[in-house]
């Protein structure tokens, strides 16, 4: 176990010069991960070689995409590069409303960035989805997933009359759909619509099994469009 005397400003690479560029492990899984970093520089200035450095102006990008964390759902599948999209991942995509930090996230794409779209992106093979429906202590984790436990509860009769995958892509659905509730009820969401700025909020499922994009019904773009949210789906998180 590491034991750090004095300050952390030890660990940084401003404490001796000419350290920036030193690897220190010897993992050879980690030094793959910095060749790998070489070939997309190498791949991305080739054809335009002030990419980095146009990328570090600033940042303009016209959509927040909040998806989960889950490894097989890269944000390539977007097909956006660097600086086109901001990113917020947690486990099953679980937008609260009393989370500081997807609060921050949303509160900062909308009103700095001034974003054009949130995407909120559910998938198939949930792993965060099928824990929600264990009985099993998950420690910490159990907190976060219980907010799907209250969907899962809210649509139990209508879930548990489909076949078990099927009811579980229902429910990642489900909770896809909870979070563009949060999300669309977000002071920061709603005063951007009163104050006439673009703003349009998606649901999206992406099916791992076909690597496949598409679209739910739950679409935002106004402040009217908040009359679509009725009694069937409260906004319970």
């Amino acid at each position: 176990m590491l034991k750090y005397i004095g300050s952390i400003f030890q660990c940084t690479s401003f404490q001796h010069k000419g350290k920036k560029n030193l690897v220190k492990s010897e993992d050879d899984f980690l030094q793959k991960i910095m060749t790998n970093n070489k070939k997309v520089i190498k791949t991305k200035t080739r054809n335009n070689p002030k990419f980095y450095k146009d990328l570090a102006k600033g940042q303009h990008p016209r959509v927040l995409f909040i998806g989960c964390s889950d490894s097989r759902v890269p944000v390539s599948i977007t097909g956006l590069d660097a600086g086109e999209i901001f990113v917020h991942r947690n486990i099953a995509n679980v937008i609260s409303k009393n989370d500081l930090n997807s609060g921050s996230v949303i509160q900062y794409a909308v009103e700095h960035l001034k974003v054009e779209y949130i995407i909120v992106c559910g998938h198939t093979n949930c792993g965060g989805v099928a824990a929600s429906l264990e009985h099993e202590d998950l420690g910490f984790m159990g907190g976060w997933i219980n907010n799907i436990k209250n969907t899962y509860n809210q649509h139990k009769h209508e879930l548990i009359k489909l076949p078990e995958n099927e009811m579980k892509t229902a429910l990642s659905e489900l909770n896809t759909v909870q979070s563009v509730y949060n999300i669309v009820s977000n002071p920061a969401v709603t005063n951007a619509w009163s104050n006439g700025q673009k703003l349009t909020v998606v649901g999206w499922m992406y099916e791992i099994e076909h690597g496949k994009l598409r679209e739910l019904d739950c679409t935002f773009s106004k402040l009217e469009d908040l009359k679509k949210i009725n009694n069937g789906v409260s906004s319970h998180l």
